[in-house]
């Protein structure tokens, strides 16, 4: 289908360098990528993978100040404004990264997940279109570097 979402759970292990978070994402994108090429026109995958967006399935943490209530969520489009007060915390950079490029996102708390020092964790979905993710890549390695990526390429 040429109009296909891909579903990406983002639960990359907390104590990981956030460092690794860029060759993990380069490599999934260049997997989905190559198998776009690779697979196009086989009988598994008729016309190949062709994403046109991309769902995010992560969690953070909130201000537990900042909640909408017992059970609630917030569906938000990408330009609508702060609201609620409080502040997101991101454990992996990667999911703020993706929420600020994200077409239309929401947020709903995990009402068996207690954070700390007064902190919420929060359930994120975000869609992010395709044509996005070259800058979601980049966003990534001006925050977190690409260290990874020259050890690597010192090692080729």
């Amino acid at each position: 289908n040429k109009e296909g979402a891909a579903l990406v759970v983002n639960e990359r292990m907390f104590n990981m360098p956030q460092e690794l978070a860029v060759p993990l994402m380069q490599g999934l994108f260049d997997e989905i990528r190559w198998s776009k090429d690779e697979k196009a026109g086989t009988k598994e995958v008729p016309g190949g993978y062709q994403f046109k967006h991309f769902v995010f399935l992560s969690r953070f943490l909130k201000d537990g100040e900042a909640g909408e209530g017992k059970g609630g969520g917030r569906k938000r489009k990408k330009k609508s404004g702060g609201g609620g007060g409080g502040e997101d915390v991101y454990v992996k950079a990667e999911d703020e990264i993706v929420r600020k490029a994200a077409e239309i996102w929401y947020e709903f708390p995990l009402l068996n997940k207690e954070g700390e020092n007064g902190m919420s964790w929060y359930g994120l979905v975000a869609v992010l279109p395709a044509a996005k993710v070259p800058g979601v890549l980049a966003g990534l390695v001006s925050v977190v570097g690409d260290l990874a990526i020259q050890n690597q390429k010192a090692l080729d």
